[in-house]
């Protein structure tokens, strides 16, 4: 896990951390110069655990909630001399918008004040701590750098904390770590590091460098100052890569699994607004946004209310400026760039917008990803990706909740009907149902606009859905028809208790009219043959073809009408017959015992379906 400082600037916290690990963060020539933390500092608490340092001075706020976003256990730093300041409140307000719930009040430079003023900025702190409704139980040490008095005690503290807290970081199933590093070494080439918030590297991986989606490989793991084959979720790591230039990284980008992430210039998040803010937070306003290691931009579209006052919430629209790589729950920051002050901050519901209208079940579905409830969180999610169906390693990757614990969750929510499993997917109850009801008024409808065909194709029906999942489609076909809601005859689907209406009459005449053809099965009777044959008026006769052409009873192929048998038989003859060898017309037309006329239009048809293959005067069967 990792330790992370914060506090107002020169009030001890780098000389905290050397004297904790023997380690200065300052690394940068100016900030030794100067005796200023400028940039993220970096320390081994020991072989486990790292501490970040973070700048103290406002200016350098974005350096700090880059380090904050991977802490896990947090040292307030307050020099014992000056007492809570300007960025004590600002950092401890970033830490809670973090969501860090564990820390430690550390009062340095205790060697600079008596023992009363101990007590008193004591209980100063707790007041403020109980004001804030934050850290209210957070044990509070006082410690000097000079006379390392206090250090034991602060260690003390430390590794009681250590051994109860539980990591922060989500297992999504995935490699993903955000960047905070990138440096050169002669003879090694490009180094990044960060700290890894899921998943696992090994030397000799590929990864994909993100927003710029450039593959690039793991020559070398350094952990804590070793060389490393393998470091795991909520370790520091350096990584040596292969393949791309130092100038083309920057903080904030992110190293991950390839081919999981898309980069986001939108995204769908919860936002708090602080308490002691001077201002109310406005519908599209511009702010710095601070997510993981990365900064920029962006505008906010407030969805529910016009504004936020402090202390009020809810969920907003983020148009991003640059484009970040995040997850759902990722926490966020942001800050009002005029008065350079933190205003709020919440975490990341949606990464991925993937439409601009949002209407009250939308904000429902938000409300159940936003919840602390798991299985409000999982049911959220599958009702947000509606039929478009989930599986199970998406759900881990959205909630980072652990894969035995989806599962349990997921049979209950079958269980209560709340959700259906087809296949490998996962997909809401009541949409489903929905979509069920959908299926059955398409049939409605099409019996009505083609009241003589028994029914609609089913080819034709799954078209309507063609956006869906086809193991969805047949699902819900197989089900409508074990419920008894439609039939299925041949490839027609209708409802159950569907029939063409027609008179006695009428169906007689059909039946002599399939006697006749099938009769004269490869030369078969035409329409006006028929006509005379039933004398019969011609309109009522045209009806009659009607119905036939549109049940598949007869197929018209070249101004020539077959009955469906007459095909299926002329294609079990080609089979018999010509299955390794070729066929001329000649040969074709004597083996059904007719006429060129005939069975020409046959072997065009069956070339049409792909069944026959002509090269110059003969055919080869091809199924």
């Amino acid at each position: 896990m990792v330790i992370g400082t914060a506090g107002h600037i020169d009030h001890g916290k780098s000389a905290l951390v050397k004297a904790l690990t023997g380690y200065d963060p300052d690394r940068l020539k100016e900030e030794k110069e100067r005796g200023m933390t400028t940039d993220l500092g970096f320390a081994f608490y020991n072989d486990e655990i790292a501490i970040i340092d973070v700048p103290g001075h406002e200016k350098f706020i974005r350096h700090m909630v880059a380090g904050a976003y991977t802490i896990d256990l947090l040292l307030l730093v307050i020099a014992a001399n000056e007492g809570i300041k300007p960025q004590t409140i600002e950092h401890l307000n970033i830490a809670k918008l973090l969501g860090i719930e564990e820390g430690i009040i550390v009062l340095t430079k205790k060697d600079l004040v008596d023992e009363e003023q101990i007590r008193n900025l004591t209980k100063e702190i707790e007041e403020f701590l109980n004001e804030e409704d934050y850290l209210k139980t957070a044990p509070i040490v006082s410690f000097s750098a000079i006379t390392n008095e206090g250090l034991e005690d602060l260690r003390k503290l430390i590794d009681e904390k250590i051994k109860k807290i539980k990591p922060r970081k989500k297992e999504r199933g995935i490699f993903f770590m955000p960047i905070d590093r990138v440096f050169t070494i002669k003879g090694f080439g490009t180094i990044i590091a960060g700290t890894i918030l899921s998943g696992e590297v090994k030397v000799g991986d590929n990864l994909e460098l993100l927003p710029t989606k450039i593959i690039v490989k793991v020559r070398g793991i350094e952990k804590h100052k070793k060389k490393v084959s393998i470091a795991k979720i909520g370790e520091r790591a350096a990584l040596n890569l292969l393949g791309i230039e130092k100038e083309r990284i920057e903080r904030g980008d992110v190293l991950a699994t390839p081919n999981i992430f898309e980069p986001t210039l939108k995204l769908i998040g919860y936002l708090k607004i602080l308490k002691n803010v001077p201002i109310s937070f406005k519908k599209r306003s511009v702010v710095k946004f601070h997510i993981g290691t990365k900064e920029t931009l962006a505008k906010v579209n407030l969805l529910e209310k016009e504004e936020l006052k402090p202390e009020e919430e809810g969920f907003a629209i983020f148009y991003l400026e640059e484009p970040v790589v995040c997850n759902p729950y990722d926490p966020f920051i942001i800050r009002n760039f005029s008065l350079n002050i933190t205003i709020g901050g919440g975490f990341v519901l949606i990464p991925q917008m993937p439409f601009e209208k949002i209407d009250k079940r939308d904000i429902e579905i938000f409300k159940r990803i936003a919840s602390k409830d798991e299985k409000d969180k999982i049911l959220g999610f599958i009702q947000f990706k509606n039929l478009k169906g989930i599986k199970l390693e998406n759900l881990q990757l959205f909630t980072g909740i652990e894969k035995e614990n989806i599962l349990s969750i997921l049979e209950d929510l079958v269980k209560e009907n709340k959700i259906i499993k087809i296949e490998e997917n996962y997909y809401p109850q009541e949409e489903y149902n929905n979509l069920k009801e959908k299926f059955i008024k398409i049939i409605e409808e099409y019996h009505k606009n083609f009241p003589y065909k028994k029914g609609i194709k089913e080819e034709e029906l799954r078209s309507h859905f063609d956006y869906l999942d086809k193991n969805l489609i047949g699902k819900i076909i197989n089900d409508l028809i074990s419920e008894k809601k439609i039939i299925k005859v041949s490839s027609f689907l209708s409802l159950f208790d569907y029939q063409i209406k027609l008179s006695e009459k009428e169906k007689d005449y059909l039946k002599k009219i399939e006697e006749e053809f099938l009769k004269r099965i490869f030369s078969p009777p035409d329409f006006l043959e028929i006509k005379d044959l039933l004398k019969i008026e011609e309109k009522e006769l045209k009806k009659l073809f009607t119905i036939l052409l549109e049940n598949e009873i007869l197929f018209k192929i070249e101004e020539i009408y077959f009955h469906y048998k007459s095909i299926e038989k002329a294609y079990e003859i080609l089979k018999n017959n010509f299955m390794k060898k070729p066929i001329t017309v000649s040969e074709f037309r004597q083996l059904l015992k007719t006429t060129r006329k005939y069975a020409l239009p046959l072997l065009h048809y069956f070339d049409n379906k792909g069944i026959t293959e002509r090269k110059g005067e003969v055919r080869y069967l091809r199924l």
